[in-house]
C-alpha cells in the first residue's frame, strides 16, 4: 500500500504542533509514504526512512480577519455577502498554487490512497482520486475545520468526493454529519494520542504553577485565561502562570499582562524542546487550556499523560476524555475557568484522583494504537 499524506506544514521547531497528526501515524506505518507539505523556513522533526518529504514553495498568503470572520462564523448571511465571500475566497484560495506544484510529485509516486489534512489539500485529493485511481480520505483537527465548510458551499462540493473521513471527536462528527449529511456513514473517529515513552509522569514536586501551552492566535482564548489568572491569583497569591508558544497576538496578550498588572506572575517561555515541555508539565499543578475552537488537542492529553489535572472549555472538543480527569468550563467565561482553577488549588483530594486517572490516558490513546485503528481503515478503504 502506497500511502500519500498531504498537509500544510510538517513538524518543525517553529511550530512542533503543526501536522503532528500525521507524523505519529507515520512513525507507526511501515508502508512506503509521499509527504508532500508547503516549505517551512524552520528546523525539520525527523523524517522517517520509509517516507519522502516533498516541499512546495508557494505565495502562502494569511487569510485577512473579515474573511477569516465571515468563514468561520456565518455571521453574514445576506446572497450578495455570501457571494461576495466565495469569489474573495476563489481570488485568494491557498490551495491551487500548492495543489498544482505538487502534481508531478503525485504522478511520479502513484499512491492508492491519499490522505489530506485541512481543507487547504482538498484539491489533492480530488485530483489523486479522480485522475489516479487513489482512494481518497479526508482528515480534520478542528471544529472550525467544519466551520469553514459549513459556510463555504464550494468546499462542501469537494467534501462530496471523498471515500471516508477522519474526525478526532463524536461532537466533531455530528457537526459534520448536520454540514455533508451525505457522508454520514463514511465518518471515523481516530482521537490525538500521546508518545507514552516521552510523555509519562515523573513523581517530581510540582511548583504552585498553572501551565498554558498552544500558539498565540485567535482561536487559544488567552484574554479569558489571562482574566481568570488574574482573578487566581488575587486568592492565591502564590501561584503563577506559565503560558509556552509564540505568534501573531503576543503583543496583544503582553500588553493585556501589563493591563491586569500581573507582569511578576506570568512568564512567557516562547517555543521550547518537547522534552522541556514534559518538565514544565511535570512540575506544574494545573494545565490549563482556554481555547475557543480545537479538535481533540495533542498538548491536552501529553498533559495527562504527566498526571497534570486539567481545566479545559467546551471548546476543546475533549469532553470524552476530561472526565474525572480535569474541569470542563463554558468558553469565553473567565468567571468559570478562575473558579474551576481555584477549586482545584483548594481541594486536595480532588486534585490527587484527577491526577491518578488522568495518567491512565496513556494505556488508550497512545500512538500506537491510534495509528493500528487508522491503517486498519485504511485497509478497509482500499477493499471496498
Amino acid at each position: 500500500m502506497k500511502i500519500c499524506i498531504v498537509t500544510n506544514s510538517y513538524p518543525n521547531e517553529k511550530n512542533p504542533g503543526s501536522s503532528s497528526v500525521p507524523y505519529f501515524h507515520c512513525k507507526y506505518i511501515d508502508e512506503p509514504i509521499l509527504w508532500i507539505s508547503k516549505t517551512v523556513e524552520a528546523k525539520k522533526m525527523d523524517v522517517p526512512d520509509h517516507v519522502t518529504l516533498k516541499e512546495i514553495s508557494f505565495k502562502d498568503e494569511r487569510t485577512p480577519d473579515i474573511l477569516r470572520d465571515d468563514l468561520h462564523t456565518g455571521e453574514r448571511r445576506s446572497i450578495c455577502q455570501k457571494i461576495l465571500t466565495h469569489l474573495k475566497i476563489l481570488k485568494r484560495m491557498r490551495g491551487v498554487a500548492f495543489f498544482l506544484k505538487s502534481i508531478p510529485a503525485l504522478i511520479a509516486f502513484k499512491p492508492d490512497i491519499i490522505a489530506c489534512h485541512q481543507n487547504l489539500t482538498i484539491l489533492h485529493g480530488v485530483f489523486a482520486k479522480y485522475f489516479m485511481g487513489a482512494k481518497f480520505v479526508l482528515h480534520l483537527h478542528n471544529n472550525s475545520e467544519v466551520e469553514v465548510l459549513s459556510n463555504l458551499w464550494l468546499l462542501r462540493v469537494l467534501v462530496e468526493r471523498v471515500d471516508a473521513i477522519f474526525c478526532l471527536s463524536e461532537n466533531m462528527g455530528k457537526m459534520l454529519e448536520n454540514v455533508v449529511p451525505s457522508k454520514a456513514g463514511k465518518i471515523s473517529y481516530t482521537t490525538t494520542g500521546v508518545d507514552p515513552e516521552l510523555f509519562k509522569n515523573m513523581g517530581v514536586s510540582r511548583k504552585n504553577q498553572l501551565l498554558a501551552i498552544g500558539s498565540f492566535k485567535w482561536t487559544k482564548g488567552y484574554q479569558y485565561l489571562l482574566d481568570a489568572a488574574a482573578m487566581v491569583f488575587s486568592q492565591h497569591p502564590e501561584y503563577s502562570l506559565v503560558i509556552v508558544g509564540d505568534g501573531e497576538k503576543k503583543e496583544a496578550i503582553v500588553k493585556q499582562i501589563e493591563k491586569l498588572g500581573i507582569l511578576d506572575k506570568i512568564k512567557l517561555t516562547g517555543i521550547v524542546p518537547q522534552q522541556h515541555v514534559m518538565e514544565l508539565l511535570n512540575e506544574s499543578m494545573i494545565f490549563v487550556m482556554s481555547s475557543l475552537r480545537e479538535g481533540v488537542p495533542r498538548v491536552l492529553t501529553e498533559a495527562l499523560a504527566c498526571g497534570t489535572p486539567a481545566v479545559i472549555t467546551t471548546g476543546c472538543n475533549a469532553d470524552d476524555i476530561i472526565q474525572d480527569r480535569g474541569s470542563l468550563v463554558e468558553t469565553r467565561d473567565s468567571d468559570a475557568l478562575a473558579e474551576a482553577i481555584m477549586k482545584l488549588i483548594d481541594d486536595k483530594e480532588l486534585w490527587q484522583r484527577f491526577s491518578i486517572n488522568a495518567s491512565t490516558i496513556s494505556e488508550e490513546n497512545n500512538w500506537e494504537n491510534v495509528t493500528r485503528k487508522v491503517l486498519n481503515n485504511y485497509m478497509a478503504i482500499l477493499g471496498s
